[in-house]
Order: structure tokens, then sequence, then C-alpha cells
């Protein structure tokens, strides 16, 4: 079962925008790179790995497994939009592992490329995502 924050697309929307502004503000730190010591890059860039697993890969698991759901069985014309969304978030997964093994690696410019990539893709899949439970909110 869905819970309610996630069924309407306004509480839904600040779900998103408050997980973008901490991800944002972690990785203004990893923007500096070139000015910071090993150390504060590394913590920079697991605090961005960290969040996006926890803020945004979890919450993708939660709408997959319960507000996809529920969507679909409002209407089956509905199934193409959730396919495309669960896309979305398989990519996010495959990006955020990428950011992940670049902790390893020290690249950070390639780390903050993949975090900036990370950042524009979701900013599409939200605008998407909302404009879907809009559609819906009230049969959910």
């Amino acid at each position: 079962m869905t819970g309610p924050a996630l069924k309407k697309a306004d509480s839904h929307r600040m779900i998103h925008s408050a997980a973008r502004g901490e991800i944002e503000e972690a990785t203004m730190f990893l923007e500096r790179f070139h000015e910071n010591s090993e150390d504060v890059n590394n913590l920079a860039l697991q605090a961005v790995v960290e969040l996006w697993k926890s803020k945004v890969i979890a919450h993708a698991e939660e709408e997959e497994n319960t507000l996809y759901r529920d969507i679909e069985k409002i209407d089956i014309k509905f199934n193409p939009v959730i396919e495309r969304l669960s896309r979305d978030h398989e990519v996010l997964r495959k990006l955020c592992g990428m950011l992940e093994s670049e902790m390893s690696k020290k690249d950070y410019m390639h780390a903050l490329q993949i975090a900036h990539a990370l950042m524009l893709l979701n900013d599409i899949h939200s605008g998407d995502e909302i404009s879907l439970i809009r559609e819906v909110e009230n049969n959910l």
C-alpha cells in the first residue's frame, strides 16, 4: 500500500525537492575538488553516494513496489509511463553504481560529471513522475 505522501503530487514533489537539495549541497563540496584535500574529497564523494542511495534509490524502490503498482491498477493506459519511469530508476541505479566506483579511483572530475548526470536525469524524471501523479491522484 502506498503511503499518503507518495500519492499527492505536491507532497511527492516536496520529497523530491528535499532530496535534491541535500544532494546538491553535498555535491558543492565535490565541485571544489581541486581546492580540497584528499580527505575532504573522499568524504564529499562518500556523502554524495550515500545520499543518492538513501534518498533517491530507496525512494525509487518504494515507488516501484507501491505507487506504480497502484497506478497500474487504475488503468493500463499508464503502463507505458510506468515502464519509462522504472527505466529511469534503473539508469539512476547504474549511474549511482558508477559514482560509487569512482571512490576507489579518486577521479573526482569524472565523479562530478556522473553526479551532474544523476541530477539532470533525476530532474527530468521527477517532472515526468509528478505530472503522472497529478493526473491520477484523485483515483489513488
